[in-house]
Order: structure tokens, then sequence, then C-alpha cells
């Protein structure tokens, strides 16, 4: 389950609205009717849901060995 904490109460509706939306298309029609704040709210749900998918660090194994290699770089 989704949860963001810290929310305003519109901020609370814009998600609500975001995540009850079923294409790309709804979802822009939210963000344009609330505005920057909508697109943001947009961004932390993606962000919450890689972060529920990520729980751990062995679900990151291969981006931990590629960051590794990077900063050897």
């Amino acid at each position: 389950m989704i949860v963001l904490n810290g929310l305003t109460k519109r901020q609370a509706v814009i998600a609500q609205l975001l995540w009850t939306a079923e294409t790309w298309e709804q979802t822009e029609a939210i963000v344009q009717a609330y505005g920057k704040e909508a697109n943001t709210v947009r961004y932390l749900l993606a962000l919450a849901c890689i972060d529920e998918e990520v729980q751990d660090e062995h679900h990151c194994e291969q981006a931990r060995e590629m960051l590794t290699n990077v900063s050897k770089g």
C-alpha cells in the first residue's frame, strides 16, 4: 500500500485523484487542472511505488555494481 506522509489536504485530494486515474491522459488532465502541485504529487507517487518495489538492498545488487564501477571510472 502506498502511503505519502506530510501532504496537505489539497495534496491528499490530488493524490487520490491521481491514484484512481486509469490512464496517463487522465493524470495529465489532473495536472492541468491542479497545476505544478499535481505534477509534484504525481512524481511522489511514482517514487513511492519504486520505493515499495525496492525494499531492501538485495534487490539492488546490479545497480550497486554499476555505481561502484562508475565511481572507479
